[in-house]
């Protein structure tokens, strides 16, 4: 049975886990992401969406990988998975406490 895509409508616990990581990689600049795409290649998990720096003299590429429709894991992107032909946008951002409690 195949792995569904994450929920598009409803990424808030996905953008959380990839600002928590991201502070983490101690990278420059702020987070961008692609859009959610299939895995090329599919060995870690169907579905994957590309993270890196805004910071173009230093930048770095992450894949985050989806599993029931959770981030499962990530990792320094390798050249195969494309993030580096993709089109990124800001990371949104936190939504204050009170909003994430509905």
């Amino acid at each position: 049975m195949a792995d569904p895509p994450p929920d598009q409508s409803d990424m808030r616990a996905a953008y959380k886990a990839i600002r928590d990581a991201y502070a983490g990689l101690k990278m420059s600049g702020n987070p961008e992401m692609s859009r959610v795409h299939r895995v090329r290649g599919g060995y870690l998990a169907e579905w994957a969406m590309c993270i890196r720096n805004d910071d173009a003299s230093k930048r770095q590429h992450y894949t985050f990988y989806f599993k029931d429709r959770k981030i499962s894991e990530w990792r320094l992107s390798a050249i195969v998975e494309g993030c580096e032909t993709e089109t990124f946008t800001p990371l949104p951002a936190a939504e204050p406490s009170s909003a994430l409690a509905r």
